[in-house]
């Protein structure tokens, strides 16, 4: 009994250590089901290990838990029973020598040994009473020579077969599961470097496409911020300058030229938008009082774009065909949203808006061709009052 206790004591520990063990395994799964971008980056074999690792956790968590629990608590009973069982046997054993002691030598005939036999059944009776739960009391009492096989037999057998039951399910059943498990488990601690690696990349991955995204919206950023700053307005350009006239013109007062856009707004006079290598030069072109020619007609040159004030709604819109009528105006801003009023300025409008974000909307439209023709029209934030 001390050797199979002792094996079956073996293999609940084994077990209860893979069960520990199982149970940590799915915290990776968990891990990687929280990745945002665990569907862009291995999706597949990270559900296929998902679902593997989650159908062993259930075989184990809803088959072999309960079975542990009832192996421990079998073997709690056992083992609390081998010191009882032990001063039993003793009881039993000394039960022939005290007899033969007691009635002397002279009792040895038949008399003496009817007491004696009298008295082991007492014994017999009160020790398979108290001793029925623990198993282990058969292959005790089977080994001992001083019980006879017509006292008690019953009992033993049915200790014997009870037992034997016990003694099946660990040796049938828990131990090949045991046996299978280890292999599982090796086979899964096999993928946790594979997990691991997988997981560090998703993670790196996602901070690196996190990084490279911010990046791309700080770089887009600061070249539409500079390209804004570098870039004068210019108008009142005479109808015959070509952009290398214009061009020629404010890199000869002002510095650098990169850019010019020549845009024909009326058949008297054509708008410009001049790009700068440098914020300085635009600067100094923005600043600038002196008359300014071009072609030998003095123009005017303006930011590119109005620095927005908080809670703007409304835009200036120029470069409009000489036509263009109020309908075309809110015609041509209508899904931006909610237009409260138009008016007419020279040859630009002014729009108000209802909304501060429909004045957003109607900015980001800045040099597109808004009335149906190939005029490209210019929109900036206004803060003069309608």
């Amino acid at each position: 009994m001390q050797d199979q206790s002792g094996r079956s004591s073996d293999s609940i520990d084994k077990v209860s250590a893979l069960l520990d063990k199982y149970k940590g395994v799915t915290s990776i799964c968990n891990r990687l089901s929280e990745m945002e971008n665990g569907g862009t980056l291995g999706a597949k074999v990270v559900k296929y290990f998902t679902d593997e690792l989650q159908n062993k956790r259930d075989t184990i968590m809803t088959i072999l838990e309960p079975t542990l629990e009832t192996l421990k608590k079998e073997m709690e009973e056992v083992q609390s029973g081998i010191s009882i069982l032990t001063k039993m046997m003793n009881i039993i054993q000394d039960i022939p020598s005290k007899a033969v002691h007691e009635n002397g030598a002279s009792t040895e005939g038949v008399n003496g040994e009817d007491s004696n036999n009298r008295c082991k059944t007492d014994v017999m009776v009160i020790l398979f009473e108290e001793c029925k739960k623990v198993f282990s009391i058969c292959d005790r009492l089977s080994a001992m020579e001083n019980v006879d096989e017509t006292m008690g037999s019953s009992y033993v057998k049915c200790f014997t077969e009870e037992y034997k039951k016990k003694r099946d399910t660990i040796v049938t059943i828990l131990e090949p599961t045991l046996e299978t498990l280890t292999k599982e488990m090796d086979e899964v601690q096999s993928w946790f470097s594979s997990l691991t690696t997988m997981v560090n990349t998703i993670q790196e991955n996602q901070s690196s496409d996190t990084n490279l995204e911010d990046s791309n919206k700080r770089r887009k950023t600061e070249e539409t911020s500079n390209e804004f700053e570098n870039t004068v307005y210019v108008t009142n350009v005479n109808k015959d300058a070509s952009r290398e006239d214009v061009k020629e013109a404010f890199e000869s007062k002002y510095g650098s030229v990169s850019s010019v856009r020549l845009h024909g707004i009326t058949p008297l006079r054509k708008i410009a938008y001049v790009v700068f290598q440098s914020k300085k030069d635009a600067t100094k072109a923005k600043q600038s009082k002196d008359d300014f020619k071009v072609r030998g007609r003095i123009v005017k040159v303006k930011s590119y774009r109005t620095k927005k004030t908080n809670g703007c709604k409304q835009i200036y819109c120029g470069d409009c065909p000489p036509r263009a009528e109020k309908d075309d105006v809110k015609n041509a801003f209508k899904d931006c949203g909610v237009i409260n009023k138009v008016d007419k300025q020279g040859t630009a409008w002014i729009v108000l808006f209802h909304e501060e974000e429909a004045a957003d909307k109607a900015v980001a439209m800045n040099e597109k061709c808004l009335f149906g023709n190939d005029i490209k029209t210019r929109v900036d934030y206004d803060s003069s009052k309608m």
